[in-house]
């Protein structure tokens, strides 16, 4: 019963569940999509993609990221006329700067 979540089956209800993809490529190949094209994309990305290194700060990244996303939209939806450009530039320019020493090493 380990295989069960990365079983073909599971990973096809998975995506008729979420609409996220499936993590095998026989259940990729289960599935239709709109438009029809999509499933060679899918079939090719899946057959030549490579995954991003792993990088052992991604959580302080990904946090870092959603606090930052976090305080936009809290700002956005209090002040509805504020400018949403200058929002997001003045939140993310701010944590790309400090993302940038983070990682400089």
């Amino acid at each position: 019963m380990n295989n069960f979540l990365v079983s073909r089956r599971a990973q096809v209800d998975y995506y008729l569940a979420t609409g996220f993809l499936p993590s095998r490529l026989d259940a990729l190949s289960e599935l239709t999509f709109e438009p029809g094209s999509l499933a060679q994309t899918f079939d090719r990305s899946f057959r030549t993609g490579q995954p991003y290194e792993s990088m052992s700060m991604w959580t302080t990244i990904e946090h870092q990221l959603s606090l930052a996303l976090d305080q936009v939209a809290t700002e956005v939806m209090a002040n509805p006329a504020e400018d949403v450009d200058a929002v997001l530039h003045q939140r993310l320019d701010a944590l790309a700067r400090r993302l940038d020493l983070l990682l400089d090493d």
